[in-house]
């Protein structure tokens, strides 16, 4: 099968890591791939340095000249179904869904109200919070969307290098008798760092060798108004500012426990692979994070927004080691279950199938 996979997203997040393990993972079952991304990007830079040859856009929708190149471009190389990830890309593939009749699929990794939804062939949702949302606020039709949880590479967080490890804990200035708390994704308000900074007094209180990790790019205004609280908190002997990093397996276990704060998460790829590494994980009860963390099973859940409710957490597991290793322990085995890669690219074939029939059909006829 040939699917063109495309994304709009220009730096590095949940989605376009995603779909660039994605298009990785179709090539090795045999289909051929065509990328669709922007120039320059992060998605662009990982793709040259696979030598996987992709088509430059900046989707553009009007005037149609990107959307009748794009399109030529499925005809000419008999594309049978468009994947699309974040918002501009959604937008473009059901233009070319509805003006060149080129089936197309849109994967929601995230929840906004907008009408291009109903108009896919087909909308898969990463979790069944996501799911839920996008038939009752977008009126995806039921019985065409589904919930496909992303996959988790649970080899590469068994294989992990562990000079790559000490390296990142030197790095971090943690020596062994230092105990690193994580927050994991883009610097942003919606992932809730404020609200783990403002809890790390009780923490450090409680476990006076606990340390924050904060792992992103930071240079933006939150990352200032964090710093600015942190020391106005006097806490921000106690932060490692680690930048932006994509090593995530050895990101993962050089830490020693993960925290999810966020105010709204549509799945929690971050949750998932701190389970995938054996680390037991505190997050907040929005959109997927609970389908990921089952309160004192896989780790513990707290209200969104509340310092209090994190430290408290927090300070639980690193004090109750028995707690944290089972809590680790039945979160990796969880993982395994519900996000295997295999079942995932399954999944994904079995409505890539679904909705090229009628096309492939009429190809042949013709």
């Amino acid at each position: 099968m040939h699917i063109m996979e495309v994304v709009s997203g220009a730096g590095f997040n949940g989605a376009t890591k995603y779909c660039f393990d994605l298009i990785r993972s179709l090539r090795e079952r045999g289909h051929q791939v065509t990328p669709v991304c922007v120039a320059g990007g992060w998605m662009a830079q990982k793709l040259d340095e696979l030598q996987i040859p992709y088509i430059h856009s900046a989707l553009e929708r009007w005037p149609l000249t990107e959307l009748r190149r794009i399109s030529k471009y499925c005809r000419d190389h008999g594309v049978d179904v468009i994947h699309t990830h974040n918002s501009r890309a959604h937008f473009f593939g059901v233009l070319l869904r509805k003006l060149f009749s080129i089936p197309t699929v849109a994967t929601a990794h995230q929840n906004h109200m907008q009408l291009h939804w109903r108009f896919n062939d087909y909308v898969i949702a990463n979790s069944e919070a996501t799911l839920a949302y996008h038939r009752k606020y977008n009126l995806v039709r039921k019985a065409y969307s589904s919930r496909i949880y992303c996959p988790i590479d649970t080899d590469s967080f068994d294989h992990v290098d562990a000079e790559a490890v000490a390296g990142l804990r030197a790095q971090w200035e943690l020596n062994e008798d230092l105990t690193a708390i994580g927050i994991v994704g883009n610097v942003a308000d919606y992932k809730g760092h404020m609200f783990l900074v403002q809890a790390l007094p009780k923490i450090l209180a409680a476990v006076p060798t606990a340390r924050l990790v904060i792992v992103g790019m930071n240079m933006t205004q939150y990352g200032i108004d964090l710093r600015r609280e942190a020391k106005r908190l006097s806490v921000d002997h106690a932060i490692c500012w680690a930048g932006y990093q994509d090593n995530v397996p050895a990101i993962m276990q050089a830490l020693d426990l993960v925290v999810c704060a966020s105010l709204n998460e549509s799945f929690g790829l971050t949750a998932a692979e701190a389970l995938a590494a054996g680390r037991a994980v505190v997050a907040t009860k929005v959109g997927g994070l609970p389908e990921t963390i089952l309160h004192r099973e896989t780790g513990l859940l707290v209200d969104p927004g509340s310092p209090d409710q994190l430290a408290a957490a927090v300070i639980e597991l690193l004090q109750n080691e028995e707690l944290r290793t089972r809590c680790a322990g039945a979160g990796k085995r969880r993982v395994c279950e519900l996000f295997s890669t295999t079942n995932h690219i399954r999944s994904l074939e079995q409505v890539f199938e679904r909705v090229t029939p009628q096309r492939r059909a009429t190809a042949d006829a013709a």
